[in-house]
Parts: C-alpha cells; structure tokens; sequence
C-alpha cells in the first residue's frame, strides 16, 4: 500500500451506492481512515464488523454477504 498512488482525491467523484466495511480488528486500516472514506464517498453506508480484522468477505463471509445483499436491494 505504501508504494501505490493515494487515490482519495477520487472519492467524492463516486457516484455510485457504495459500502464501506471495516473489520473492528484491522490492523492494517484504521477506523479513521475507513470513516474518512465513507465520509468522502456522499451516499456511501459504513458498517464496522465486530471480531473481525482486514478481509470482511474472508472472515465474516456471511455478515458481509448480508451487507452487500442490502445495498443490492436498494438498487
């Protein structure tokens, strides 16, 4: 990651439903970062995963599915 181009100049161009999931255990993200792209995404839904570290779809692959599903629906 550190040796990628920062693409958050690019957020608030996203004008699509956007979710944002955050495992509470991420030890390479921070909450802060994952609120200041929600925050930069206008529209977007954040949810935290409790018990849950950098892969959501790995390691709560039912509660990010259930996620996902929801922003489908609103579709």
């Amino acid at each position: 990651m550190m040796e990628r181009e920062d693409q958050r100049r690019i957020l608030p161009t996203i004008k699509v439903p956007t979710l944002v999931i955050h495992g509470a255990q991420d030890r390479l993200n921070s909450t802060r970062l994952s609120e200041k792209i929600h925050r930069a995404v206008l529209g977007s839904e954040f949810h935290i995963i409790p018990q849950c570290g950098h892969l959501p779809p790995i390691e709560t692959p039912e509660q990010t599915a259930r996620l996902l599903g929801a922003l489908l629906e609103q579709i």
